[in-house]
């Protein structure tokens, strides 16, 4: 798939896709709070921002207990670039394990043989994309435990809040 990279705000592409995901992480007893940086551009392709954004959603839903808050975060971060964050609640990724979880069809010794249905791919969807979007994504321990992904993209020049 070719992307097609343009300037863009993120927090409208951060919050169309919030507007969608909510009811449905409302019915598995989840909620999601944002707090966004409004005057954050990048140069990005707002399909494969989306698609990013979602399966970080949908894994911090699968993977998280029920009644958790999932944290999304739209931030300046280090050396010109834009941090998208999302932390969830749930048990974390073992540091020896995360660097494989971004690999094909990769999963978590301990989900291989749960309940928890997945094929292993969305992370290294999310890699892909955000690599060819000239980001980087790593995950590290999130303050309650759970995980917190952080997808930091080049960033671009401000833009007014009311634009």
């Amino acid at each position: 798939v070719d992307l097609s990279l343009q300037e863009a705000a993120l927090a409208p592409l951060i919050s169309e896709v919030l507007e969608g995901f909510c009811p449905l992480a409302e019915v598995q007893d989840c909620r999601v709070e944002a707090s966004l940086d409004e005057t954050l551009t990048a140069s990005v392709d707002p399909g494969a921002f989306r698609q990013i954004l979602l399966n970080l959603l949908e894994n911090a839903v699968k993977y998280g207990p029920p009644g958790q808050i999932i944290d999304v975060r739209l931030r300046k971060g280090p050396a010109g670039t834009a941090q998208l964050l999302v932390e969830d609640e749930g048990e974390g990724i073992p540091f020896d394990e995360r660097a494989e979880i971004f690999s094909p069809y990769s999963r978590l010794e301990r989900d291989r043989d749960s309940g928890v249905a997945g094929s292993g791919i969305g992370l290294a969807v999310v890699k892909e994309l955000a690599r060819r979007q000239g980001a980087s994504v790593r995950v590290e321990d999130s303050v309650s435990g759970g995980a917190r992904f952080v997808v930091a993209f080049p960033r671009g020049a401000a833009v007014s809040a009311e634009a």
